[in-house]
């Protein structure tokens, strides 16, 4: 293999894998924004003789032109889009993988495979759930998980003396229209009263299906939230109207008026209708915007190739 470009380190444990992956004859190099951590990683790949990598500090959006093209990219942060610059990079029928954010959602993200073929077109194979911290031009020394992207937030008390606070959220594209601020708020309140139900889901059928579906197809109404009651979630939300389904196993919670339930039902109904499609159904679409491609997904049938 003839290169392989990487963004992201710790201790230089996942690029000293990569460079036996790609044997004496390949080439890796790794990027961080951190150059702390990329002169630990280049003293530790040092020490295991690994002459085949390099280091470098840098901001992975940039790549690294000087060793181009690469055979493979991976990508150890969330990126809001493609760069051209790692098109640019990509050998034909080079491939990258990368976390990347698939909706103006908190949690709407995923690990997306995407080719480079001989013809240089990018085709999009595979979406697999995942996620990184956010890919930055500086060091993150503070990250607040998904919060940090939500819509609407508030700290709330927990009673646990180890944690006496903890920070509800909501995402959804009503949610951040300056018209909305009042029902916005009302929202939070739904979410700290929002209890544990019997799920809508039958046994046999898995909520992180769902999700990948209802990302595809994006519903009006679509939320992401985090309540006390059922950790991270799905649903839908509308003035007045919230409806959750627990990503972490702990049920539902619907309150408020009943507009939000009957539409998450409706929702539910069209993917069983659909063939209940789950992220292996999916595949990236790129679209064209400016500085790179944003990276959405459509539902595909069973049989795609």
């Amino acid at each position: 293999m003839r290169g392989f470009w990487k963004w992201g380190l710790t201790s230089g444990y996942s690029t000293a894998l990569l460079a036996h992956l790609v044997g004496s004859l390949g080439f890796v190099v790794s990027l961080d924004v951190d150059s702390n951590l990329v002169k630990r990683a280049s003293s530790l790949l040092a020490k295991h003789n690994l002459a085949h990598v390099k280091a470098i500090a840098a901001d992975g959006r940039e790549g690294y032109s000087t060793e181009a093209p690469f055979d493979r990219i991976i990508v150890w942060a969330t990126a809001d889009i493609l760069p051209l610059t790692w098109i640019e990079q990509l050998s034909p029928d080079g491939l990258i993988v990368v976390p990347v954010r698939l909706r103006r959602l908190a949690t709407a993200v995923a690990i997306a495979r995407i080719r480079k073929d001989l013809n240089q077109n990018l085709v999009g194979e595979r979406v697999i759930p995942g996620a990184f911290v956010p890919l930055s031009d500086k060091p993150l020394t503070c990250w607040y998980g998904y919060a940090q992207d939500a819509d609407i937030k508030a700290e709330i008390k927990t009673g646990d003396a180890e944690m006496e606070t903890d920070v509800i959220w909501a995402s959804a594209e009503w949610l951040r229209r300056e018209q909305q601020i009042p029902q916005a708020e009302q929202i939070l309140g739904l979410m700290q009263v929002a209890s544990q139900q019997d799920s809508p889901l039958y046994p046999d059928e898995d909520v992180e299906a769902l999700r990948a579906y209802l990302l595809a197809t994006y519903p009006e109404g679509l939320t992401t939230a985090y309540t006390q009651a059922l950790g991270l979630a799905i649903g839908c939300s509308q003035p007045g109207s919230l409806a959750l389904l627990s990503l972490c196993g702990l049920g539902y919670a619907a309150v408020g008026e009943r507009e939000a339930a009957f539409k998450l039902s409706d929702w539910i109904s069209s993917w069983r209708a659909a063939g209940r499609p789950s992220f292996e159904q999916l595949r990236p679409v790129l679209q064209y915007a400016g500085r790179g491609y944003q990276v959405g997904v459509i539902s595909c049938p069973v049989n795609y190739p």
